[in-house]
């Protein structure tokens, strides 16, 4: 019997430790095919509610040739831009902009989810739309060392969910034998990462849900040293 999508829903927000925001309820209570249609939904209804309120900002490091300097001048870069344009300055400033990590990661992601075989069109016309929303951000390859340096403020709920559900959809998308193709792999034909998600999920779960004891992973201390030339490193962790 298939597990319905909406068991690995709340499976997933219990391991990530992160529930829907308001912005998102009622796309949890829908029912859909699979995983990656509820997610996709999930993030294209995020970002519009995101662009609503305006996308989050930060400063960002411009180089710019200008009749009109500003910030630090750029001595080298200026000299070799003499030739052409002797009336301009190559200056280097800090810019607010919505062109950070966290709205790159939700513009590849989406970019994904569109080379994803198999999508609903309707789904494929939201997403599509969501993206143009963030048009005005670079785009960049997602790789988990993207998603290690990437910091969410805790009193910002809607970008740490969605960026929870990028990182799940980061993931479960193989790439094909073409180029810019994906297929969505089903959480469960994974059993190591299954394993990982639920142990999680269980912790969070009986965490939230009780206060008599304290739950948390424990790593136990092996009793005893290394023997002459020998490498304790090779000893396995107990958790």
């Amino acid at each position: 019997m298939a597990v319905p999508v909406h068991n690995i829903y709340y499976l997933l927000c219990y391991a990530w430790d992160e529930f829907a925001p308001k912005q998102l309820e009622k796309v949890a209570a829908e029912q859909f095919p699979d995983a990656v249609h509820l997610f996709a939904r999930l993030l294209a209804t995020g970002v519009r509610s995101l662009h609503q309120r305006g996308f989050e900002t930060g400063y960002v490091t411009l180089e710019q040739a200008t009749s009109s300097p500003r910030g630090r001048i750029l001595m080298g870069e200026t000299l070799r831009l003499v030739a052409t344009q002797p009336s301009r300055v190559c200056c280097t400033f800090d810019e607010m902009s919505a062109d950070v990590l966290t709205n790159q990661i939700l513009k590849a992601s989406l970019g994904q989810i569109l080379e994803t075989e198999g999508l609903d069109r309707d789904i494929r016309a939201e997403v599509r739309q969501a993206r143009h929303l963030l048009d005005q951000v670079r785009d960049i390859a997602l790789t988990p060392r993207v998603f290690y340096q990437v910091r969410v403020h805790r009193n910002n709920r809607l970008y740490a969910f969605l960026i929870n559900v990028c990182r799940f959809l980061f993931d479960s998308l193989q790439a094909l034998d073409h180029a810019g193709g994906y297929r969505f792999q089903d959480v469960l034909r994974e059993p190591e990462r299954l394993r990982r998600i639920y142990e999680k999920f269980v912790r969070n779960f009986y965490r939230r849900c009780q206060s008599a004891y304290g739950v948390k992973r424990d790593r136990m201390v092996w009793v005893g040293g290394p023997l002459d030339g020998a490498d304790f490193g090779l000893v396995p962790q107990m958790e």
